[in-house]
């Protein structure tokens, strides 16, 4: 069965934000993460759960996977990689000139990758939607 969906802007925005900011965003939620692992009492002041303070390792798992900040960050990561895997060599390219490198526009990318200026805009569309779509930013229409 073959969905139509409805791209926003602010879904485009955002999976524009996301794939432009990946590296950052992660290199950012690793230490961010060895960081409340790190300190026994974390910066972000939250309550375990279980509310035994003799618990610490359980206790920075649970503020490792509660904080919304990280959440936030993981899931950005989490988008950007699992369209990255499902996409072939030719979207790998135009993502790393386009959105990672910064060095082509998307029509300058799609020249280097041997695309007409409709195919490369019809996979770059693709790549956003993918990812919008895992950050929920997409509505599917049947």
């Amino acid at each position: 069965m073959k969905y139509n969906f409805k791209l926003t802007p602010t879904g485009k925005a955002v999976a524009e934000w996301a794939l432009t900011n990946y590296k950052a965003e992660k290199a950012m939620y690793e230490r961010e993460k060895q960081e409340l692992i790190r300190i026994p009492i974390s910066k972000y002041e939250m309550i375990p759960m279980n509310g035994n303070p003799q618990r610490t390792t359980e206790n920075l798992a649970i503020d490792i996977i509660t904080v919304p900040y990280l959440q936030r960050m993981e899931m950005s990561i989490t988008a950007v990689e699992r369209t990255l895997q499902e996409c072939d060599d030719i979207d790998r390219k135009l993502v790393d000139h386009v959105y990672f490198r910064k060095d082509k526009n998307v029509e300058g990318a799609g020249l280097e990758a041997h695309l007409s200026r409709a195919a490369t805009y019809k996979r770059i569309n693709a790549i956003l939607a993918c990812v919008a779509f895992m950050l929920g930013y997409v509505r599917i229409e049947k």
